[in-house]
């Protein structure tokens, strides 16, 4: 899987892969995009190129293994997202994944991996929290919540309030 983020890059790969890759693009036909894709998983061809906005939601490809990006966006859940289409349950093989970038993208490159560290820690608290949660029902002990402390007092909207 080669994901793009410009059309150009897309180009300069049709022609470097040929028949090896089906390729989707956003103006390609309903029909056509649904041809192509069904025929890459079905493997009537190895490469499938495309951009995340297209290709990143929604699709199992665990036939696939390997993907690189060529370009990337600071968008973390469109690079998270992509990278699940392949990295799924059901993958039997390890997946690689590679970012290719200029150093004009460094600065992109370097915000993707903030973003991503900021999930991984978000995560990593959240299951701490919810196993401490999960051990204390299981043994008896209280739970304890977090207060809420609003920094804004709270509007109601109109349509919301009685007509007494």
């Amino acid at each position: 899987m080669l994901w793009v983020d410009l059309n150009s890059e897309q180009d300069l790969l049709e022609k470097a892969f040929g028949e090896l890759a089906f390729s989707v693009r956003g103006a390609d036909s309903i029909e056509e995009k649904e041809r192509r894709i069904f025929g890459w998983l079905n493997g009537e061809r190895p490469v499938m190129i495309s951009k995340p906005s297209i290709m990143g939601w929604g699709i199992n490809a665990q036939h696939c293994a390997k993907m690189a990006f060529v370009g990337v966006t600071d968008s973390y859940e469109a690079f998270y997202q992509s990278i699940r289409r392949i990295y799924r349950f059901g993958q039997t093989r390890p997946v690689d994944v590679h970012v290719i970038a200029s150093d004009l993208e460094g600065a992109v490159l370097a915000n993707l991996r903030r973003k991503e560290a900021e999930a991984t820690a978000m995560a990593e608290q959240l299951s701490a929290k919810t196993r401490a949660a999960v051990m204390a029902h299981v043994f008896g002990s209280i739970s304890t919540t977090n207060e809420y402390a609003a920094t804004k007092p709270l509007k109601r909207p109109t349509w919301l309030k009685s007509k007494q």
